[in-house]
C-alpha cells in the first residue's frame, strides 16, 4: 500500500534510539551560543545556530571530523575572501570575476572529491561576502565584517565540541550495541506470537536501512578507537548473527498459521532474549540450544540452525580473513582524492556552471534593486543546488517549507511576545521551544532533515540577527522573499539547463542486483555467497530511495503523463522484483531445508528446475537493461517429491509472470 504524505512525515517524526540526546544537545549548544554571543556581542548568530545544527551529529567521532572539516573549510574560505577583496578593492570588475572562479572551482570540486562540504562551505562564504561589499562603507569595517565571521563560526564549533565531547557524550560503541539490541528487538516481535509486529518489521527495505545503519556505527566505533583496544572480534561476531536474523525475520509472515510453527518461534524467541541479555551485559552467551523438531517453514528452520550453530561455537570466532571481508563493507578500499571520471563526464562542470549562472543573476538582481534585506537571494540559488533533479526538488520544499515555518513562529514572536519581554531569561523561554522543533525535526530521516536547519535559520534571523530586541515585521518578509526568488531562480535553471535526471539509472541499478542473486545464489552452493541476504537488502533500500527522488523531480517542464507514467512503471518494476528476489530466497531456504532427504535422482531434478528460474533471472535483467528476450521457461512441478517445495516453486512462477507481464 502506497504511504501517504501524512503517514511519511508522522513516523519521520517519531522518536528512535539516540535522538532525544542529539536534540538536546543541539539545543543545549544554541542556548550557550546565544548567550556568548549577546553577552560579547558577537555578531552573525543566525550564522552561529547553522554551524551548531551541522556540527550536532549522532556521535562524537561525526561531531569531531565535521567540526575539523569546518575549521579548515571556514579559516580557508576567509582567507580566499580577503585576498580577493584586497586585490581587486578598487575593480568591482575583477573581484567578481575571481569571486566566480572560486565559486566554479569549488563547486566542481564538491561534486568530485569525497570532502565536498569542505568546498562548500568555500563557495557559501565567498558568495556572502560579496554580499557584504555592497554595503561596507570602507574597506577596514569590510575586513572586520569578514574577520567576525569567522570568529562567530570558531568559538560556535569550540562551543559545540565542549557540549558533545564533554557535557552531553555519546560514543559510537555504546550507540552500536543500543541499535544491536534495537534489532534484536524486531527479530524478537517478527518471531513471538504473543506479541504484534508493525509492518516495518517485516518490510525488507526498512530492514536494509537498518543494517546501513549498523555498519555505520561499526565505522565509527572503529574510528573512535583507533589505536586503542577494541574488540573488532565481539562486535563483528554480534553483527554477523544480527544481521542474518534480522533479514530473515523480516520474510516471516505477520501470523503464523499452525501451533507448530507458533511454538517453534515460542522457543526461537526464547533463546533470542538470553541473546539480548548477553549483548546487552556484554558478557559471555551461556545457552546450551535444545534439539528441537523442524517445521514446514524454511524461514524459521534457517533462523534456528543460524542461532544453533552460533551457539554451539563456544568461542564464535571468526578467522581474520572473515573480519577484514566484513571491515570491507565498513571501510572501503581507499580511493582517489577526485571520483574516477571527474575530467570525462561532464556533469560535473556543467552543474558548477549552472549554479554559478543562477548566483550571478540573483547577485545582478539584488544590485540592482538595491534590496539588502533580500540577502538570501543568492543563498538560496547555491543550497537547493543538489546532484539531480530529485535531490533539487526535495531541497526546494525543505527549504521553503521551514523558512515558512520559522517565518510564522518569528512573526507570531515579534507581534505578541518580543514586546513583553525585558530580560535574557524571557527570550531563553521563547527560543528554546522553536531550537527544540528544530533540532527534533533536523534529526528525522533525510526526507525532512533540512527544514529543521531552515527553521532554525529563518527564526534566528528574524530574531536574533541583532542584539536588541526586534519590533519591524520587514525583515522577515524581506528574507522569505528572498529565499522564494531564490528557489524560482534556482529551479529553472537546474530545471530546463541539461537537467540531471535519475530516472536511467533506476533499471540499471536493479538489473546489477539481479545479476548478483543470479551468480552468487546457487542450488549447488557449498560455502555461504559472498553476496549476503543483508548487502542486498541494503541495495533495494537504496533503490528505492532513488525511486523516491525521482518520484518527486519537476515535471512541468516535461509531459507530465509521461512523467507519472513511468514512475508508475518504476514502482511496479521495483516490487515486482523485491517479490521475485523475496520467494526466489525462500524457495533456496526450502531446498536446503530438504535436500539431504531427498534421493540423488530427485535432489538433481530439483537443481534443475531452480536452474530454470536462474535463467529466467538472466532474462530478467537483459529486459531492464532493455533487450529483447525470448519467453521465460518454467519447469514442469507436477512430481516435486514436497508439498512446500511446490508451493514456492509456485510463488517465483507467480512473481516472475507479473514482471513479464508489465511489459
Amino acid at each position: 500500500m502506497k504511504e501517504t504524505l501524512f503517514n511519511r512525515i508522522h513516523n519521520s517524526l517519531l522518536p528512535y534510539p539516540g535522538r532525544g540526546n542529539q536534540t538536546a544537545r543541539t539545543v543545549v549548544s544554541c542556548v550557550l551560543v546565544v548567550l556568548i554571543s549577546l553577552t560579547l556581542q558577537v555578531p552573525y548568530i543566525p550564522l552561529c545556530i547553522i554551524v551548531v545544527f551541522f556540527l550536532t551529529q549522532t556521535n562524537v567521532v561525526i561531531t569531531k571530523i565535521i567540526g575539523i572539516l569546518f575549521v579548515i573549510a571556514g579559516t580557508a574560505a576567509i582567507l580566499i575572501s580577503l585576498l580577493i577583496i584586497m586585490v581587486t578593492w578598487h575593480s568591482p570588475f575583477l573581484r567578481i570575476l575571481f569571486s566566480s572562479l572560486v565559486f566554479l572551482v569549488s563547486l566542481f570540486l564538491m561534486r568530485t572529491t569525497k570532502v565536498g562540504i569542505l568546498f562548500f562551505i568555500i563557495s557559501i562564504v565567498v558568495i556572502y561576502a560579496q554580499s557584504l561589499v555592497d554595503v561596507a562603507p570602507n574597506a577596514e569595517l569590510l575586513t572586520r565584517e569578514i574577520l567576525w565571521v569567522w570568529v562567530a563560526v570558531i568559538y560556535t564549533i569550540v562551543v559545540t565540541l565542549i557540549v558533545n565531547t564533554l557535557l552531553l557524550p555519546v560514543e559510537p560503541e555504546k550507540q552500536l550495541r543500543d541499535f544491536l539490541l534495537y534489532q534484536l528487538n524486531i527479530v524478537n516481535r517478527c518471531l513471538n506470537p504473543s506479541v504484534n509486529s508493525t509492518p516495518d518489521d517485516h518490510n525488507m527495505i526498512k530492514a536494509g536501512m537498518d543494517l546501513q545503519a549498523m555498519y555505520k556505527y561499526l565505522k565509527f566505533s572503529i574510528m573512535r578507537h583507533k589505536g586503542d583496544d577494541f574488540d573488532k572480534q565481539y562486535y563483528v561476531n554480534k553483527i554477523t548473527i544480527i544481521s542474518e536474523l534480522r533479514s530473515l525475520s523480516a520474510n516471516l509472515p505477520s501470523e503464523f498459521d499452525n501451533a507448530k510453527d507458533k511454538n517453534f518461534a515460542m522457543a526461537l524467541s526464547d533463546i533470542l532474549d538470553v541473546l539480548e541479555t548477553s549483548l546487552d551485559d556484554k558478557t559471555p552467551l551461556e545457552q546450551h540450544i535444545i534439539n528441537l523438531e523442524l517445521t514446514d517453514n524454511a524461514i524459521l528452520n534457517k533462523i534456528y540452525f543460524t542461532l544453533k550453530n552460533y551457539i554451539e561455537d563456544a568461542n564464535n570466532y571468526h578467522s581474520e580473513d572473515e573480519i577484514e571481508s566484513i571491515l570491507q563493507k565498513v571501510n572501503p578500499p581507499k580511493e582517489s582524492f577526485l571520483v574516477d571520471d571527474a575530467f570525462t563526464n561532464s556533469k560535473y562542470i556543467v552543474f558548477a556552471l549552472k549554479t554559478l549562472l543562477s548566483v550571478l543573476l540573483s547577485y545582478f538582481i539584488y544590485t540592482l534593486t538595491d534590496w539588502n534585506g533580500i540577502s538570501t537571494f543568492m543563498l538560496s540559488c547555491l543550497i537547493i543546488a543538489q546532484p539531480g533533479l530529485g535531490n533539487v526538488q526535495r531541497k526546494i520544499i525543505l527549504r521553503l517549507s521551514g523558512a515558512l515555518i520559522g517565518g510564522a513562529l518569528a512573526l507570531f514572536s515579534i507581534m505578541f511576545i518580543t514586546n513583553q519581554l525585558d530580560s535574557i531569561f524571557g527570550l531563553l523561554i521563547l527560543i528554546i521551544p522553536v531550537f527544540f522543533l528544530a533540532a527534533w525535526v533536523a534529526t528525522g530521516q533525510e526526507n525532512i532533515s533540512y527544514a529543521g536547519i531552515q527553521i532554525a535559520y529563518t527564526f534566528s534571523l528574524a530574531l536574533l540577527e541583532t542584539s536588541g530586541p526586534v519590533y519591524e515585521l520587514v525583515d522577515v518578509r524581506d528574507r522569505i522573499i528572498g529565499i522564494i526568488l531564490g528557489i524560482i531562480l534556482g529551479s529553472i535553471i537546474q530545471s530546463f539547463i541539461a537537467p540531471e535526471r535519475e530516472g536511467s539509472i533506476i533499471m540499471s541499478k536493479l538489473a546489477s542486483i539481479i545479476d548478483l542473486i543470479r551468480k552468487e545464489w546457487n542450488p549447488t552452493a557449498t560455502k555461504p555467497p559472498s553476496i549476503t541476504r543483508e548487502d542486498i537488502a541494503i541495495k533495494l533500500f537504496e533503490c528505492n530511495d532513488l525511486i523516491s527522488l525521482v518520484t518527486i523531480e519537476p515535471t512541468w517542464m516535461d509531459n507530465e503523463s509521461s512523467h507519472d507514467k513511468f514512475n508508475q512503471h518504476a514502482q511496479e518494476i521495483f516490487f515486482s522484483l523485491k517479490n521475485i528476489i523475496y520467494s526466489y530466497d525462500k524457495l533456496l531456504l526450502q531446498f536446503d531445508n530438504i535436500k539431504n532427504n531427498l534421493a540423488s535422482e530427485d535432489k538433481k531434478n530439483v537443481i534443475d528446475m531452480i536452474n530454470k528460474y536462474k535463467n529466467n533471472l538472466l532474462l530478467i535483467s537483459l529486459r531492464l537493461q532493455g533487450a529483447r528476450t525470448s519467453p521465460p521457461h518454467y519447469p514442469d512441478i507436477k512430481n516435486l517429491p514436497d508439498n512446500q517445495l511446490k508451493l514456492s516453486m509456485v510463488k517465483v512462477e507467480q512473481d516472475m509472470q507479473a514482471f513479464f507481464n508489465i511489459g
